[in-house]
C-alpha cells in the first residue's frame, strides 16, 4: 500500500506539473486548445484515481493512466486544426428586384451596417434608382425614386447615411472631372480624370492629382476601400485604350502604386471590375484574345500596394454552356476565400456563374448557376454582408431590362 500511494503522488504531482506548464503559457496558447487540454486532463486525473481505488492500487492501472496523460497532445491537436473552407450556397432562388433598368448604368451595391443591401442603378438615362435589399428575406425594405436630373446618369452610388442608405447621382462631370466614380462609404472620396490625369476630391471643393495617364486618359473607374471608410487607402482600376491599370493611394494620400498596366495578351478588354479583403487585391475582367476566339477571364491579384503584373486566365469549370465568359466581378470572403461571378454561353444563350475560391486560387466546390434561366443578361455585380453575398443582375425583355438578384450563403 505504501507503494501504491507514492505511484498516487507521482501521478498527481505530474499532472499538477502539467497543470502548472499550461497556466504558464496560456498568454501565447489560443484558449480554445487551453480549454480542450485542462478538460482532458481533468478526465484523465479523475480515472487515475478511480483506477487506483478499483484495483486496489496494482501498478498497471497507474501505467494505463500516465499513458492517457501521454496521449493528451494528440487529443488537442485534433481539435485546433483549421476548418476546410466551405463553398457559398444558394439562399434564395434569383427573383425580379426592379421592373426597368437601364443596361448603360451597371448596378452598384453597398453593404450595410446593419446587414442590408443597398443598390443603386437606373432606369433611364436621366432616372436614377435604388433600394434597400433584406437579403435573408429577399423582401424591398425602401425605394429610391428622386425627379429626373438635368443631366445624363453615369452612375448611382449607395453610401451610409446615419438614418439608412443615401445614394449619390454621378454625371459625366462631377467635382470638375470626367467619368469620375465614387467610393461606395461615408468618406466623400471621388476619382476621376482632371486635365492629364488621374484626381482625387476628398470631402472638399480641391482637387488633388494623382499621376498622369497617357493616351487619351481613363476610362471605366472602379475603387474600392482597403479597410472601413478607407482609412487604411483605396484602390483603383481603369482602362487605357484597351489596356487594364491598377493603382493605389494610401490612407494618408501617399501614392504606392501610380497605375501600372497589368500584363496580358493584348486583347479586346472590358470592364474591370475590383475587390479587396484589406491585405490582397482581385482585378477581374474579360478579354477577346484576338479577332474571332471566345473571350476569357482573367484575374490578376496581389498585395494592396503592389502592382499587379499578371492576369491568369480563368479556366471555367464545368456543368455550363462553355463558350464565351463575359462581365465578370468578385468579392473578398471572411477566411481569405474570394467569390467570383461571370455570364457565360452565346449571345441568346448565357447563364450566370459563381464560383468560391481559396486564398491560394483554388475552387472550392461546384459553381452555382444564379440566373432564372438561359438568356440574355447584362452587366452583374457583387456585394458581401457578413456571410451572406448578393448578385444584382440586368435580364433582357425584348428592348428593356429588368433589375433581378440572387442571394448566397457564404459561411
Amino acid at each position: 500500500m505504501p507503494a501504491v500511494a507514492a505511484r498516487k503522488s507521482q501521478a498527481l504531482v505530474s499532472v499538477g506539473a502539467l497543470v502548472a506548464a499550461l497556466r504558464q503559457y496560456s498568454a501565447a496558447v489560443p484558449r480554445a486548445w487551453l480549454a480542450g487540454a485542462l478538460g482532458a486532463l481533468a478526465v484523465a486525473l479523475v480515472l487515475a484515481f478511480v483506477a487506483g481505488r478499483v484495483s486496489g492500487g496494482s501498478a498497471p492501472q497507474v501505467g494505463r493512466a500516465r499513458a492517457g496523460l501521454a496521449s493528451v497532445p494528440l487529443f488537442v491537436g485534433a481539435n485546433s486544426r483549421v476548418p476546410t473552407p466551405r463553398p457559398c450556397l444558394m439562399l434564395r432562388a434569383p427573383a425580379g428586384w426592379a421592373p426597368l433598368a437601364d443596361r448603360r448604368v451597371p448596378a452598384q451595391l453597398l453593404a450595410t451596417s446593419d446587414g442590408k443591401i443597398a443598390i443603386g442603378f437606373a432606369s433611364g438615362p436621366n432616372e436614377a434608382r435604388g433600394l434597400v435589399l433584406d437579403p435573408r428575406s429577399g423582401e424591398v425594405l425602401r425605394r429610391f425614386e428622386p425627379p429626373s436630373t438635368g443631366g445624363k446618369v453615369s452612375r448611382v452610388v449607395p453610401v451610409p447615411g446615419e438614418d439608412g442608405p443615401n445614394f449619390v447621382v454621378l454625371t459625366g462631370e462631377d467635382g470638375g472631372m470626367t467619368g469620375a466614380a465614387r467610393l461606395g462609404a461615408a468618406r466623400q472620396l471621388m476619382v476621376g480624370m482632371a486635365g492629364e490625369g488621374l484626381a482625387a476630391v476628398d470631402g472638399t471643393d480641391a482637387t488633388k492629382p494623382l499621376w498622369p495617364v497617357p493616351n487619351g486618359g481613363a476610362t471605366k473607374l472602379q475603387l474600392a476601400a482597403f479597410g472601413p471608410d478607407a482609412r487604411d487607402g483605396y484602390g483603383v482600376t481603369y482602362l487605357v485604350g484597351n489596356e487594364v491599370h491598377y493603382g493605389a493611394v494610401r490612407g494618408d494620400g501617399t501614392i504606392t502604386n501610380a497605375g501600372a498596366a497589368i500584363a496580358a495578351s493584348g486583347g479586346k478588354v472590358g470592364r474591370p471590375m475590383l475587390a479587396t479583403d484589406g491585405r490582397d487585391v482581385s482585378v477581374v475582367y474579360a478579354e477577346v484574345p484576338s479577332e474571332g476566339e471566345r473571350a476569357v477571364l482573367r484575374w490578376a491579384r496581389g498585395p494592396v500596394g503592389k502592382p499587379l503584373l499578371d492576369a491568369g486566365v480563368v479556366e471555367l469549370p464545368v456543368g455550363g454552356p462553355g463558350g464565351d465568359a463575359i462581365a465578370p466581378d468578385i468579392a473578398a470572403l471572411s477566411g481569405g476565400r474570394w467569390l467570383l461571378f461571370w455570364t457565360e454561353g452565346k449571345a441568346g444563350d448565357r447563364v450566370l456563374r459563381a464560383q468560391t475560391f481559396d486564398r491560394r486560387g483554388a475552387r472550392i466546390g461546384d459553381a452555382l448557376r444564379v440566373s432564372p434561366a438561359t438568356g440574355n443578361f447584362g452587366q452583374g455585380t457583387l456585394a458581401v454582408v457578413g456571410e451572406t453575398a448578393a448578385v444584382a443582375f440586368l435580364l433582357s425583355k425584348g428592348q428593356a431590362y429588368e433589375l433581378w438578384g440572387t442571394v448566397l450563403q457564404c459561411q
